[in-house]
């Protein structure tokens, strides 16, 4: 039998609470550990490093950033993917899953996703809700084109990209030049549609447990 290990890299989750992704991520999560993944979420929170075991059954790896002061949030987000990737890292290599695969939420975590393909061999999925383009409005400056570059890059180098609208894939095929069939569109919500992309990357169905309503 099959098994999947799951490392979802994201900026936030519970208790650290700035907006929708927090409690997205956390449902994922949850709903994947419930389907037989094996799961480790690595995230961020400045007060509370350290490892969690959820009653759910699977663990949280929360960092801190160890460069306190940054000129914005680029130099933020690459300071912070230095220990996302340490902690990614030893994860996997100690995993002994027949498969391993990153999800990488938002443009934040691009860096660490990268790093751990090149250097370990661990493919990674990346999933946005929007892009840079649309957030900024199509202005143009040094930050914004600081995370154009990260997104970019992170949609050249990941196996699949994850969207939830489809005018999003429309630009982002476009501006970043990439194939369409590399981008799906799905519901976050639905941990199945989830699922189901994982698996397409490794061309088998992973070992798992119906979710039962409650």
């Amino acid at each position: 039998m099959t098994f999947l290990h799951i490392i979802l890299l994201t900026r936030e989750f519970p208790p650290r609470i700035l907006g929708g992704l927090s409690h997205e991520m956390e449902k994922l999560a949850v709903d994947l550990a419930k389907l037989g993944c094996n799961l480790d979420v690595v995230t961020y929170h400045d007060s509370s490093a350290g490892t969690e075991t959820r009653s759910e059954g699977f663990r949280v790896h929360r960092v801190a950033n160890a460069v306190q002061t940054h000129l914005n949030i680029v130099t933020w987000a690459l300071a912070l993917n230095t220990e996302f990737q340490r902690v990614a890292a030893d994860i996997a290599v100690r995993s002994a899953d027949d498969e391993k695969l990153v999800h990488a939420s938002e443009w934040l975590c691009v860096p660490a996703a990268i790093q751990l393909k090149k250097t370990i061999g661990v493919p990674f999925v990346l999933s946005l809700h929007s892009i840079e383009s649309e957030r900024s409005g199509g202005s143009v400056g040094p930050l914004t084109g600081a995370i154009a570059y990260l997104e970019k890059e992170g949609c050249l180098e990941s196996s699949k990209i994850l969207l939830t609208k489809k005018s999003t894939a429309e630009i982002l095929v476009k501006l970043y030049a990439i194939p369409n069939e590399k981008v799906t569109i799905i519901d976050p919500k639905k941990e199945h549609d989830v699922l189901n992309e994982y698996e397409s990357l490794f061309q088998t169905r992973f070992a798992r447990t119906e979710l039962t309503s409650e």
